[in-house]
């Protein structure tokens, strides 16, 4: 089922929309499922942060412009705004993937859904298409990280799956932390070595983040809404179809921290 609504987007501007989507779900009454939530803006992010300080957002702005700055000489001739926000939308996405759980948005107790419009201010559509599902089983998978960087939680994750037995279906796993995420990535230590570094280089721990936490917490705020906190993937005769020498990485952006992975297993 789909339903949308009409929202105003300031220029680079985070409007938390957490509220918005929850009234729209309740319209539909599914009880669990999945949903897709976008903002139809190819020049807008949407992305889960830090609840508590809306200053977060302001932070997410400067990050971005400081690493993908509005230029003359792009080669899209609409405006350097449009240009730049074109390049953000999809370094970030313009959308979510959430699971609906007993009619409510699965969400953590620190995260928000916010969108940040960089070629605005304009009015866009916010739109959810929702597919309702009755036949799964929800775990927690438990990660204890010791420090800052990606830990691999492949094997973890396919045990999960083999005692679900679930032979086809789908794999839904989200983190529901403000300073960690989860990604798809090569099984190569020099990768993860590299990556970390990029992600540091990009949004380096600094004490002057205009929301007032320590430099690695506000770093991280910023770190998860770029990495993303979900992820989807089919399953296939038992098998978890990522790709050929891919692995799925827990990143921690705050640690050392007792941390978990929110995992639902659809059944086909």
């Amino acid at each position: 089922m789909f339903v949308e609504t009409e929202i105003f987007l300031e220029s680079k501007r985070g409007l938390k929309l957490t509220e918005e989507v929850e009234k729209l779900l309740q319209k539909e009454k599914t009880k669990n499922g999945l949903m897709w939530v976008k903002v139809n803006s190819p020049t807008a992010i949407l992305t889960l942060t830090n609840t508590f300080d809306n200053r977060t957002y302001d932070d997410i702005v400067d990050v971005m412009d400081k690493n993908c700055p509005t230029l003359v000489q792009y080669e899209t001739k609409i405006s350097p705004f449009d240009s730049s926000g074109g390049i953000k939308s999809s370094m970030v996405g313009n959308h979510l993937t959430l699971w609906i759980e007993n009619g409510k948005c699965m969400l953590g107790s620190s995260q928000a859904i916010v969108a940040i419009e960089f070629d605005g201010p304009k009015k866009v559509k916010l739109e959810l298409e929702i597919v309702a599902s009755n036949h799964f089983e929800k775990d927690v998978i438990k990660v204890y990280t010791q420090q800052h960087g990606l830990h691999d939680v492949t094997d973890e994750i396919k045990h999960v799956i083999e005692q679900n037995k679930a032979d086809t279906g789908f794999a839904y796993l989200f983190v529901p932390h403000s300073t960690s995420g989860i990604w798809l990535a090569e099984e190569s230590k020099g990768f993860i070595d590299l990556t970390k570094c990029l992600l540091d280089r990009m949004v380096p721990e600094i004490a002057n983040f205009k929301h007032r936490e320590t430099p690695s917490d506000a770093a991280g705020h910023i770190k998860t809404s770029l990495a993303g906190t979900y992820f989807l993937f089919k399953i296939d005769e038992g098998r978890c179809l990522i790709g050929e020498n891919k692995r799925i990485y827990f990143m921690e952006f705050d640690g050392p921290r007792s941390r978990k992975i929110q995992m639902v297993t659809l059944f086909k």
